[in-house]
């Protein structure tokens, strides 16, 4: 299972006193596959951020991806998303987010087609 891309992006970050957003957004098209039916893929996702004080922030996260399928498997457009919400804590060489999600994945299980949506809950140790 592989599929190979090429495409163009955007990505910017923007600062306003205890606010930090990030965004970015993609657009490929598929150039080599091999058991899969995508041919193209459009996906874009955010990050907000709001700073509590030195030590903690609020966070807020979703994104969503449209692939686009060449028809053999008898299916149209796929639509995946995710959306989170957690706390950061930092400390002075790293930080720990605490977080609880939501996702829609497209074709989560390497030999089967078809979609399945889960909620999560889970941390991330992060270097600074």
């Amino acid at each position: 299972v592989d599929w190979n891309m090429v495409g163009v992006g955007i990505e910017a970050d923007r600062n306003d006193g205890r606010i930090h957003l990030h965004g970015r957004g993609d657009v490929r098209k598929v150039v080599q596959k091999s058991f899969v039916d995508y041919s193209w893929e459009i996906a874009s996702d955010g990050r907000l951020e709001y700073a509590l004080g030195s030590r903690a922030a609020l966070l807020a996260a979703g994104g969503v991806r449209w692939l686009g399928t060449d028809g053999t498997q008898n299916r149209g457009t796929q639509t995946g998303a995710r959306g989170e919400g957690g706390v950061r804590l930092n400390g002075p060489g790293a930080a720990v987010e605490f977080f609880r999600a939501v996702e829609r994945r497209i074709d989560p299980y390497p030999l089967e087609f078809g979609t399945s949506t889960w909620a999560s809950v889970g941390f991330r140790l992060l270097s600074r």
